[in-house]
C-alpha cells in the first residue's frame, strides 16, 4: 500500500487511471481480434467441410443513432440455422462467422441477395471441427470487425501510453541565482569605461 500511495503521489492519479483503463480496453480488444484471426487460420487448416441445410433463416432491422445532431443508421442483421449430418449423426449450428453468430450490411440489397443465398432449403458449405463437430460455421475467411478490434485495441494502447507519459510531475529547476550560495553575493558587473583617442584639448 505504501508502495501504490507513493506511486500515486509522485504522478497525476486521474491520468494514471485513465492510462489504466485504456490499458486495460486496448489488451482485451487485441485479445479477442487476434483470438478471431487464430481460430479462422486454424479452421482453414484443420477443420473438415461437408454439405448442410439451410433451416431458417431471417433478416432483421438494428437501428442505432451515435450522437442525437446525427440521424439514425439503420443496420440489415442476417440469422441463419442450418443442419449437416457427420458420421450418421445429425447437428445444428448457427454461426455464420467465427466474429458473431450473424452478418449485418448497411445496404438493404447486399443483404436480401445474401438472405437469398441462405433462404431454407438452400445446400450450403459447413466447416465443423473433427474433435468436436458441434463446432461449425459457414464463413471461415478472417472477418473485417476482427481487424479493427486489433487497430483499436492498438488505438487505445497508444492512449495509455500518452497518459502515463504526461502523468510524470513536472519538475522546475531554480535559477543559480536563488542558491542562498550567492543570495547574498553582489553581481559584479564590469563597467565600461570610455575611450578617447587623441589629446585632450
Amino acid at each position: 500500500m505504501r508502495v501504490l500511495h507513493s506511486f500515486f503521489a509522485e504522478r497525476n492519479a486521474v491520468l494514471v487511471f485513465i492510462a489504466l483503463c485504456f490499458f486495460i480496453f486496448g489488451t482485451v480488444a487485441i485479445f479477442l481480434g487476434l483470438k478471431e484471426v487464430q481460430a479462422s487460420l486454424f479452421a482453414q487448416k484443420h477443420w473438415k467441410k461437408t454439405q448442410g441445410k439451410i433451416m431458417t433463416s431471417k433478416i432483421e432491422h438494428s437501428y442505432r443513432q451515435r450522437q442525437i445532431t446525427r440521424p439514425v443508421s439503420v443496420s440489415y442483421v442476417i440469422y441463419a440455422k442450418y443442419s449437416f449430418i457427420v458420421s450418421g449423426q445429425e447437428y445444428v449450428g448457427n454461426r455464420l462467422t467465427f466474429a458473431k453468430n450473424s452478418r449485418s450490411y448497411h445496404n438493404y440489397v447486399e443483404a436480401n441477395s445474401m438472405l437469398a443465398l441462405l433462404s431454407a432449403g438452400k445446400t450450403v458449405d459447413v466447416y465443423f471441427s473433427p474433435k468436436d463437430p458441434r463446432q461449425s460455421v459457414l464463413d471461415t475467411s478472417i472477418q473485417t470487425k476482427s481487424y479493427i478490434l486489433i487497430l483499436f485495441g492498438l488505438v487505445f494502447m497508444g492512449v495509455a501510453i500518452s497518459a502515463y507519459f504526461f502523468s510524470r510531475p513536472t519538475v522546475f529547476v531554480k535559477p543559480a541565482s536563488s542558491d542562498p550560495k550567492f543570495r547574498n553575493k553582489p553581481n559584479r558587473v564590469k563597467s565600461k569605461r570610455p575611450c578617447f583617442r587623441g589629446s585632450l584639448k
